[in-house]
């Protein structure tokens, strides 16, 4: 079944980029993306084999998504209809304010000194090794006697400033370079691997798309990248996890554990409270509104572990959408996904420069779906992105200074 499945899906991403020719398009990347993993878990995974039931659950949001990036990546006029501007002619057509673009560069310089200050602060107060507590300091820090406070504003900063960087007409190598580093350390001192894989696939995309870049070359990166991870993993780790089973853990995993929370129908007992969760806390800090705690009916995790049979904490895009509101959330939430994913790239292609870097980062959510929810967990720092590039793009005759 999951080859029957497999095809479909590749299937549709073939008939979506006979349409559109654009394979960074997300009617083509969604269905795209899920197809190729599909065939990649039947093929390599030792997991458990994946339910009838979980395979349908991908179907159906897959269908959905592209029928949101379809619908609402179409043209809203005869002048949008004749425009098929690329993601390189988007900036070239609306360049950006340099002195915007000054500012997130030096902002993300200055912010990440007192961020690393924590971070190593953090890290030498915990008792176990210093990678180790890097990671436990991150996933904790508002319990730390050290937290990084206003200052992880700084992590957006740095990110949307690198991605202009890579983006502007104006290129300058010095910058690029040093946006990469800047944004290296800050995923360093975080010790998640979720943040240099997601690093990695944002460059790589781009530097496929943009500058032509060898396949050959940007695939052995990526391996030396692999190896890199599961070195960083067996340094951080106090459990040793062999080669074989950090590639079933970090790529076949998620899915395995979305077919357990699907089969078991593990619920959220308050709905919304994982995808909406950003909602909550706006409720929480400007209404005093209830900030309830993540319980589940049927609840088959672990302190928050599955076990599938090895040990995973994530479920894919798809996980957060089932346990806050089953199929209503595959099918609606799914088309959210969609919706934004084709209003982005349909913004883009009209040559809004502001859409093209927002949609390198969607872009990457969509190729990494398989992983884990992106977009609704990480709500807050897609309307700061947003943001962030409207500033810098829109404000193009505010006093600009060399």
């Amino acid at each position: 079944m999951i080859i029957l499945f497999s095809v479909l899906l590749l299937l549709l991403a073939y008939l979506s980029y006979y349409l559109k020719k654009k394979v960074f398009s997300p009617e083509v990347l969604i269905p795209l993306a899920w197809g190729s993993f599909l065939l990649l878990y039947s093929l390599f995974s030792n997991l458990n084999e994946l339910s009838d039931k979980v395979l349908y659950v991908i179907l159906i949001w897959n269908i959905f998504s592209w029928l949101g990036a379809y619908i609402f990546g179409l043209p809203i006029s005869r002048r949008q209809l004749s425009q098929t501007y690329n993601l390189n002619d988007s900036i070239q057509r609306e360049d950006i304010n340099s002195s915007i673009r000054s500012v997130y560069y030096y902002l993300s310089i200055v912010g990440t000194i007192p961020l690393l200050y924590i971070a190593y602060k953090n890290a030498t107060t915990l008792s176990n090794a210093f990678l180790t507590n890097l990671r436990h300091a991150d996933v904790h820090n508002g319990e730390m006697e050290y937290q990084y406070g206003i200052f992880r504003y700084v992590f957006t900063i740095a990110l949307v400033s690198m991605l202009v960087e890579l983006f502007a007409t104006s290129n300058k190598k010095c910058r690029i370079i040093v946006s990469i580093i800047v944004n290296f350390l800050l995923a360093f001192i975080t010790m998640s691997k979720t943040s240099f894989v997601f690093m990695a696939t944002m460059i790589t995309l781009i530097a496929i798309h943009k500058y032509k870049i060898s396949k050959i070359k940007i695939l052995m990166v990526l391996v030396m990248l692999f190896f890199a991870l599961y070195g960083l993993n067996e340094q951080r780790s106090i459990v040793k996890v062999p080669l074989i089973d950090y590639i079933d853990i970090y790529l076949f995993s998620g899915t395995a554990a979305l077919d357990e929370i699907v089969i078991n129908d593990m619920r959220s007992l308050h709905p919304g409270i994982s995808t909406f969760r950003f909602v909550y806390a706006v409720n929480s800090k400007l209404f005093k509104g209830e900030m309830p705690e993540k319980k589940y009916n049927h609840n088959i995790t672990k302190n928050g572990w599955f076990f599938v049979p090895l040990p995973t904490n994530v479920y894919t895009v798809i996980g957060d959408c089932w346990t806050d509101f089953g199929w209503f959330g595959v099918i609606v939430l799914g088309f959210i996904i969609g919706a934004l994913s084709g209003f982005f790239y349909r913004q883009s292609k009209q040559g809004h420069s502001w859409a093209t870097i927002t949609y390198s980062w969607i872009v990457t959510t969509l190729a990494l779906q398989f992983f884990a929810d992106y977009i609704f967990r990480n709500l807050s720092i897609l309307i700061q992105i947003v943001l962030l590039t409207l500033l810098a793009c829109k404000f193009k005759w505010v006093f600009k200074w060399h």
